[in-house]
C-alpha cells in the first residue's frame, strides 16, 4: 500500500508547454473541406485568407478567397454553408456568423492549407498608431474599441505586460512601461517612456474585442481548427447543437471559452492562460478556461490549465447535465473544477491543484445540487482539499484517485448535504495541516464504502464529528512514512 499512487506519479507533474504541445499535436494536422460536416455536393464553401485574399471576388476557390469576415457577417447562409480559413494567417476582428444549420446540414467552419492553425486575434497594434507627448516622459495614442471598450492586457513583442504595470489613470504613470487607459467607446492609450515609442522597433499589442468568436444564437455550427486568443472571451456559444473540435483559446483576458447555451459538444480542445492577474481598478484574479451557464453540454478530452482562477466553472446561473470527460488540468490559479449549481457529472481525466495560488482542486458549493466524479485522478499540492462539498451539496466520487500533501483529501463541511458517497476508491496523504484523510464534519447518511487508505504516521484516516453521521464499510487502510 506504500506504493498506492507510485505507477502515476508522473501524472501529478505540472503540464508544460512541451507536454501540452505533444497533447495536442492532432491541431496541427490539415484539416479536409468535409471533415465533420454533413453536407450535399451542391454546398458552397467559401474561402477566406487574411494576406492574399479579396472581398471584391466571390470567395469559392482558393485562388478567389476573401480577405475579411465581412462578408460572412453581412449576410444569412443556407445551411450546409462552409467557411474556410487559410493555415498561417491572423485575423483581427471578430468572426461571428448569423445564419444557423439544421440537424442533418451543418454550418461548417473550418481550414484549409498548411501550417499554424488560422487564428482570430482580439489584440490590435498600437505601434503603427501616432505618439504624441503629454508630458515629461508620458505619451498617448487615440484608439477605437470593439465592444469590448476598454482593453485589460498589453503585449510588447509577444510578451505580456505585468499586472503591476497597468494603471488606472494617467497620472499614475511614473515609471519606465507603465501604461493606462482612459475614456470609453474609444478611448486614449497611455504610457509611461523615456523615448518616443514611434521610434520603438518593437510591436505593442492591446486587446480591444470583446469576442474571437460569437456563436450567440446560432445552432448546428461546426467549429474545427481555429485559434482564438487575446480577446476578452475567446469563444462564445450562445446558442445550440454546436460542435466544436482542436480549437485552442489562450491569453485571452476573461475567459478562454464561455457557454451559456445548451445541448453543445466540444472535444479535443485547450484553454490555457486565460484571465488577469487582476483588473485595473479592482481586486482579485479573474478569469476561466472554461466558463459554463449552460446544461447539457459535453466537454470531452480537454485541457485547461494556468488560468487565472478556474480551469472550468460551472457559475451560480449553470443549468444541469454537463458532462466533462478526460480533462487535464495543471496550474490553475484556483480550482480546477468550481461547481456552483446544477448536477453535473465529471468522468475520467487527470487534475492537479497545484498552482502558485491554487485553491482546491474541485470545489462543490453555493447551492443545494448532486455533482458525480467517477473514474477521476486527482491532487492538490496546496492547502486547499482535492475535494471539498459545501451548502447543501452531496458528490458522488467513486473509482476515483485522490492524493493530497497539505490538507484533507476529501472535505465534506458542516453546511454539505446528506448522502455523499465515496466508493471504490484509492486515497492518500492527509497533510500537514488538516492532519486527517477524509473530514466529515457535516450532513448525514454518507456512506464510505471498499476504499483503500494510505495515510502518513499521525495523520487520522477518516475523522467523523458527533453532528455529522456516515456509515463505513470494508475499508483498507494502510501507513507510509
Amino acid at each position: 500500500m506504500m506504493d498506492l499512487f507510485a505507477g502515476r506519479r508522473m501524472s501529478f507533474m505540472k503540464v508544460t508547454p512541451v507536454i501540452l504541445l505533444f497533447l495536442f499535436g492532432i491541431l496541427r494536422c490539415a484539416s479536409t473541406p468535409n471533415s465533420s460536416r454533413r453536407i450535399a455536393q451542391s454546398d458552397p464553401i467559401y474561402y477566406i485568407d487574411a494576406d492574399d485574399g479579396n472581398d471584391s471576388d466571390d470567395g469559392l476557390s482558393e485562388s478567389t478567397a476573401w480577405r475579411t469576415f465581412s462578408k460572412i457577417k453581412s449576410k444569412k447562409y443556407d445551411p450546409g454553408t462552409g467557411f474556410l480559413l487559410k493555415r498561417n494567417r491572423v485575423w483581427h476582428e471578430a468572426f461571428y456568423i448569423k445564419s444557423s444549420g439544421s440537424p442533418d446540414r451543418l454550418i461548417f467552419v473550418g481550414s484549409y492549407g498548411d501550417g499554424a492553425l488560422p487564428q482570430i486575434n482580439g489584440s490590435f497594434d498600437v505601434a503603427v498608431q501616432v505618439w504624441n507627448p503629454v508630458s515629461k516622459n508620458i505619451w498617448s495614442t487615440k484608439l477605437a474599441s470593439d465592444q469590448n471598450e476598454e482593453p485589460e492586457k498589453m503585449f510588447v513583442d509577444s510578451i505580456e505586460v505585468a499586472g503591476s504595470q497597468l494603471k488606472e489613470k494617467a497620472s499614475e504613470l511614473n515609471a519606465e512601461g507603465q501604461w493606462a487607459w482612459e475614456g470609453l467607446g474609444g478611448g486614449t492609450l497611455f504610457i509611461y517612456s523615456s523615448k518616443s515609442p514611434n521610434d520603438w522597433k518593437k510591436k505593442i499589442e492591446v486587446n480591444v474585442l470583446r469576442y474571437g468568436v460569437d456563436l450567440k444564437n446560432n445552432q448546428y455550427v461546426s467549429l474545427k481548427d481555429i485559434e482564438v486568443t487575446r480577446s476578452r472571451d475567446g469563444l462564445r456559444i450562445g446558442g445550440s447543437n454546436c460542435e466544436i473540435s482542436n480549437l485552442i483559446a489562450k491569453e485571452n483576458t476573461i475567459n478562454g471559452i464561455h457557454v451559456s447555451g445548451s445541448s453543445n459538444s466540444l472535444r479535443h480542445f485547450q484553454s490555457v492562460q486565460n484571465g488577469l492577474e487582476f483588473q485595473i481598478g479592482k481586486t482579485g484574479r479573474t478569469g476561466h478556461g472554461v466558463l459554463v451557464d449552460g446544461a447539457n453540454n459535453e466537454f470531452k478530452i480537454f485541457v485547461a490549465s494556468n488560468n487565472q482562477e478556474d480551469g472550468v466553472q460551472l457559475g451560480p446561473q449553470a443549468g444541469g447535465g454537463n458532462v466533462f470527460a478526460d480533462a487535464t488540468m495543471r496550474g490553475n490559479g484556483e480550482n480546477c473544477f468550481d461547481i456552483k449549481n446544477g448536477d453535473q457529472e465529471i468522468v475520467g481525466g487527470d487534475l492537479g491543484s497545484d498552482g502558485e495560488s491554487s485553491q482546491d482542486c474541485i470545489i462543490v458549493h453555493k447551492v443545494p445540487h448532486h455533482v458525480s466524479i467517477l473514474g477521476t485522478s486527482a491532487f492538490s499540492t496546496t492547502k486547499g482539499p482535492v475535494v471539498s462539498v459545501f451548502q447543501g451539496a452531496r458528490v458522488t466520487l467513486k473509482n476515483v484517485r485522490l492524493r493530497s500533501e497539505l490538507s484533507s483529501a476529501i472535505h465534506i463541511d458542516t453546511s454539505a448535504g446528506n448522502q455523499s458517497s465515496i466508493l471504490n476508491s484509492m486515497i492518500d496523504g492527509g497533510g500537514q495541516i488538516s492532519k486527517v484523510l477524509i473530514d466529515i464534519r457535516g450532513g448525514k447518511d454518507h456512506l464510505v464504502k471498499d476504499n483503500s487508505l494510505t495515510i502518513i504516521n499521525g495523520i487520522e484516516a477518516i475523522r467523523i464529528v458527533p453532528t455529522a453521521e456516515a456509515t463505513l464499510e470494508n475499508n483498507r487502510t494502510s501507513s507510509s512514512q
